[in-house]
């Protein structure tokens, strides 16, 4: 998998992730296209995550996906693996839960990551249009 399919991944699942009451969609709605994405069912996604935005729908999870257009059902095991795996902030906290981990049993000093999922949008972004 490349990066890019990586930061894809981030992307959707981050949308698709937002129990915590966070907008995450507002970070990439004016500077990210559904055309930018390489991978289909991301484009799929992203696509109804915007229809669903644009008829005023504030959760774009998997089940609200699904219940608002049955079509994408097919899409739902793909949109719950990404919004469970793939969310940024499960990454974030797997990665610097394992250098801490490390740095128990090692003379290491743990180098957490500070990441934010602007960071993702922009180098998305980034790789989209150098590529």
């Amino acid at each position: 998998m490349t990066r890019r399919q990586e930061i894809e991944n981030i992307i959707i699942g981050t949308i698709l992730n937002n129990y915590c009451g966070e907008d995450y969609f507002s970070d990439c709605k004016s500077c990210i296209t559904a055309n930018m994405f390489s991978d289909e069912r991301n484009r799929m996604i992203y696509n109804k995550a915007i229809e669903m935005r644009n008829a005023g729908h504030l959760n774009i999870t998997p089940f609200d996906v699904v219940k608002y257009d049955t079509a994408m059902f097919e899409l739902a095991p793909y949109m719950c693996e990404l919004s469970v795996y793939w969310y940024f902030l499960s990454k974030k906290v797997d990665y610097n839960e394992r250098q801490w981990l490390w740095s128990l049993s090692h003379d290491y000093k743990p180098r957490y990551t500070e990441v934010t999922f602007s960071d993702y949008v922009n180098r998305f972004i980034q790789i989209v249009f150098s590529s």
